[in-house]
């Protein structure tokens, strides 16, 4: 699976910014933008990374947004991509 990220020893810059402004969830949608990867491939690792971050929904119904923790967000990604920080 790390082979479909495309990590070039860069954190993303917008989810620096995210953090940097504190913001604590992001929809799917921009968590694809950071990973640059497409909403089948999130479901992907979703499925097959138990240590992929949780998604949260602000509703108990199919059609609300999922939202992921941004904290959690980095923490994954330091982990799997950039483990020598």
């Amino acid at each position: 699976m790390k082979n479909e990220v495309k990590s070039n020893h860069q954190i993303s810059p917008i989810l620096i910014k995210l953090r940097s402004e504190n913001v604590w969830r992001c929809s799917g949608s921009l968590l694809c933008k950071i990973l640059q990867i497409n909403r089948q491939q999130l479901i992907k690792f979703q499925k097959a990374l138990p240590n992929f971050p949780k998604p949260m929904r602000d509703r108990n119904t199919r059609q609300a947004v999922m939202y992921f923790d941004v904290d959690e967000i980095y923490e994954w990604y330091i982990g799997e991509f950039h483990s020598d920080f």
